[in-house]
């Protein structure tokens, strides 16, 4: 269908016209939980961490669950090559990262948080989430819109949500 045409027609009758449809799932409020991962993913891509910690890259992803009075956080954070000296050097940064990340949740929760960082870094092996760009792109993660592009930036698999994706990769 010619969109022109279309708009020509909405024009004519007055009666608004697609040649799409779209649905949209919203709740409210969020949980503490929600509020604790959304909180740590803005704080750590925040003007302010990035110029305090230039080796933490801008491809960060925060996975939160609660057990009883437990939040555990699973982060996964790409670093910046250029700003890591050493294997050691790496280490100290990713422990200094989960210290913030913990005094940062004192802010929203009262609950224990465990933060675990970069889960599969493998120290006997040298693998480790070091990057040239700060984002997983070089390693064939290509952010395809989709499930990650919540409008609230979000993945809730126990709330409400639908599969359509927000237009665009701008969030």
């Amino acid at each position: 269908m010619d969109l022109v045409e279309l708009y020509l027609r909405q024009k004519e009758t007055g009666i608004a016209l697609a040649n799409d449809t779209s649905c949209g799932v919203g709740y409210a409020p969020l949980s503490e939980l929600e509020r604790v991962v959304l909180q740590i993913e803005k704080k750590l891509n925040s003007n302010e961490i990035k110029s305090l910690h230039p080796e933490i890259g801008e491809d960060i992803k925060v996975m939160g669950t609660r057990r009883g009075d437990t939040v555990e956080l699973t982060i996964a954070c790409a670093f910046i090559d250029r700003y890591i000296s050493s294997l050691h050097d790496y280490f100290d940064k990713k422990l200094h990262l989960a210290s913030l990340v913990e005094h940062e949740t004192k802010l929203t929760t009262h609950k224990q948080v465990m933060v675990t960082i970069n889960a599969a870094d493998d120290i006997a092996a040298e693998s480790i989430y070091l990057t040239i760009t700060g984002t997983s792109a070089e390693s064939g993660d290509d952010g395809e819109v989709g499930r990650g592009n919540r409008v609230n930036g979000l993945i809730t698999p126990y709330r409400s949500m639908n599969m359509e994706a927000a237009a665009g990769k701008t969030r």
